[in-house]
């Protein structure tokens, strides 16, 4: 039995009073038809190819990728894999992939940016005191998680890790009670940390996973150990290559901390709403991508020193992401950011309002400044 909490944070309190509008005045039937619907597209790619195939007759009118191109089976079952037994999988993953110092040195780039950003903050004209001092107190208590999770489960340790995922059966001949089983184990164990401390040195993506994020709400910055590898990484790479790789991706995800969604959190994950920004869909990346970018060549310049091609994307692709990702598309998400960096315009001497070396360039964490007037 579950005791359910008698109080409850609304993310998104306009949405729950719209949805209970919706719902009043919506027919049963439909109602039914759309929980029905959520079902199919969740657990249909877990039925053999000619149940699952109306639902990529539909992906490929979203997509535009055709219904006929079916993934390798070993893609498939690699990506259920990861899904449902990520920590299991990823104790393999570190103990072959994730060795030497890896975990210590990019540990000690993060702290060096961090020093970065305390050292710009008192430099910004366009924050008063008290905004200057909150800043200051949430960066230096942002939490760094690399490579692996050592705390629900620690992946390190393959006694921790069985005893993680003991409740869950997995039956060899069963692939889709394989994934339900996962749904209902999964859903149990959340609603078992309802009403509990929020326990913010758990990482929420398993080691193998080649991404990083940011989590507003535990004032967490996690770097998973398949990010920390060429290009992105290597302990033997010169640091400068090192800091044009995770070092841009690490600042990216520190700069949303202060982002127009990030910088509605204090400190200690808490809604502090001091002021309100209804920024673009892609401000928030875009921001973090300039002042990754940036605190990134500064870091390294104060530690050691004293065009891209677009993506090809499918149109209906491109139309979904322009409508719907917070990430720019890649050629703008890329010079969007060298075009606001001093650092590149002087090593790679463009002239005066050249495309990558405009008038004026803007940063989150330091002054505006005029190129005209260097």
């Amino acid at each position: 039995m579950i005791d359910i909490p008698e109080v409850f944070i609304v993310v998104s309190p306009s949405f729950q009073e719209r949805l209970e509008g919706l719902l009043q005045k919506t027919p049963p039937k439909t109602i039914h038809n759309y929980l029905a619907w959520t079902v199919i597209q969740e657990l249909s790619g877990s039925l053999i190819l000619k149940y699952h195939q109306p639902m990529r007759v539909l992906n490929a009118a979203l997509s535009g990728v055709s219904a006929d191109v079916v993934p390798d089976r070993w893609k498939t079952c690699v990506g259920m894999m990861n899904a449902q037994l990520g920590d299991m999988a990823g104790q393999y993953f570190i103990s072959d992939a994730f060795k030497g110092n890896s975990r210590a040195q990019v540990r000690d780039m993060i702290e060096s940016l961090r020093e970065t950003y305390l050292n710009s903050f008192p430099n910004l004209n366009w924050l008063d005191k008290s905004t200057t001092e909150g800043a200051i107190k949430k960066m230096k208590a942002i939490v760094q998680l690399t490579g692996f999770s050592t705390n629900s489960p620690n992946v390190g340790s393959s006694t921790n890790v069985d005893a993680y995922y003991k409740d869950y059966k997995v039956d060899p001949k069963d692939h889709f009670g394989n994934q339900t089983r996962m749904n209902v184990w999964g859903t149990e164990r959340y609603f078992n940390e309802l009403d509990k401390p929020v326990n913010k040195r758990k990482m929420h993506m398993s080691p193998q996973t080649v991404n990083v994020y940011y989590s507003p709400t535990e004032n967490q910055i996690v770097f998973p150990a398949g990010i920390l590898q060429p290009l992105f990484f290597h302990t033997e790479n010169p640091e400068y290559i090192n800091w044009g790789g995770i070092g841009v991706v690490a600042g990216h995800g520190i700069t949303h901390s202060f982002d127009n969604k990030g910088h509605q959190f204090d400190a200690l994950g808490r809604l502090a709403n001091d002021y309100n920004v209804n920024g673009q869909l892609t401000l928030g990346e875009n921001i973090a991508d300039n002042g990754g970018f940036k605190q990134s060549f500064d870091t390294w310049k104060s530690r050691f020193v004293s065009d891209p091609t677009a993506v090809g994307k499918r149109p209906e692709s491109a139309i979904r992401q322009m409508r719907a990702d917070p990430h720019s598309p890649a050629k703008w998400k890329i010079n969007g950011a060298v075009q606001n960096s001093v650092g590149f315009a002087e090593a790679f001497k463009c002239k005066a309002k050249a495309p990558m070396s405009p008038d004026k360039v803007r940063f989150v964490v330091t002054p505006a400044l005029d190129r005209r007037e260097e």
